[in-house]
């Protein structure tokens, strides 16, 4: 039973980390223009969101680790 929770631990971590991934993915190829305002466009969110998701991966997967090292 626990090793079923662990896994699921896992997959969700390597889905959070491949979210961070390709949202660093888009903001690379994602055109950055300037207005004739001067005003920057740019999907900035992008970062926010993909440091999040690298982050909160990251913390699930040694969340994952530590509670499979002490259960054993």
């Amino acid at each position: 039973m626990l090793n079923r929770r662990y896994h699921k631990l896992l997959i969700l971590s390597i889905g959070l980390i491949l979210l961070a991934i390709v949202l660093f993915a888009i903001r690379v190829m994602s055109p950055t223009t300037i207005d004739a305002n001067g005003y920057l466009h740019e999907p900035f969110y992008l970062v926010g969101l993909g440091y999040f998701s690298g982050i909160s991966g990251l913390l699930v997967l040694i969340i994952r680790f530590v509670l499979d090292h002490f259960h054993h």
